[in-house]
């Protein structure tokens, strides 16, 4: 695969605040890496943060790719094998309103152009965290926050398997169903299909 770099995808943004250094998993030799680089555009918490990304690598384990995350400024002049570029909107914190109305509209979204599925996804914070606010009430503030990744991790998940596959198909099952609730946002576990497992195999043999 040609290297690219991370303006090469999108070059335009200006550079958000710095992220805890990467967590290192176990994966299959000689598989490339595929660089996460994460955007924030608003506050967050550090314990969300590595919860979401133990998730993102838990769920998709099975598909045998490393995954490498870098922060926007770690990635702007480096060069990589495959980039997926996910900017984070509004507060990536554990938020307690048991009195507000659940926010409406789509907790994450991959960027198409001319039918073509780019590197390039939005996650909706605000909207995550609004989803799970019955789940999180009461808790102590770090608890609440790694609840709060879990269900940030599976909608990135959910993000980068598209990217991956390069596909807007969704499943009827698991982390790629094109709706979640808030159980199976931030439940004790929630897989990828094997369905998915294989559309990403076959996708990386072309």
């Amino acid at each position: 695969m040609r290297p690219v770099s991370l303006c090469a995808v999108l070059c335009a943004f200006s550079a958000p605040p710095a992220i805890p250094s990467s967590i290192v998993y176990p994966h299959k030799a000689g598989a490339s890496p595929l660089t996460v680089v994460l955007d924030f555009r608003g506050p967050y918490a550090k314990d969300a943060v590595e919860e979401m990304r133990r998730e993102v690598e838990n769920l998709l384990r099975g598909t045998g790719r490393p995954i490498e995350w870098r922060s926007w400024q770690q990635a702007t002049h480096a060069v990589f094998d495959e980039i997926a570029v996910i900017r984070f909107n509004g507060d990536c914190r554990a938020q307690f309103w048991p009195n507000g109305v659940a926010a409406q509209g789509a907790l994450g979204s991959t960027h198409i152009s001319d039918g073509i599925v780019l590197p390039f996804s939005d996650v909706a914070c605000d909207k995550i965290a609004s989803s799970v606010r019955f789940t999180v009430l009461g808790m102590e503030r770090t608890r609440a926050d790694m609840i709060f990744g879990r269900a940030l991790g599976r909608v990135v998940a959910h993000e980068l398997v598209h990217i991956m596959t390069r596909s807007t198909v969704h499943s009827h099952e698991g982390v790629t169903q094109s709706a979640f609730s808030p159980n199976e946002l931030t439940g004790e576990k929630l897989d990828l299909s094997a369905r998915d497992l294989l559309r990403i195999s076959e996708k990386e043999r072309q």
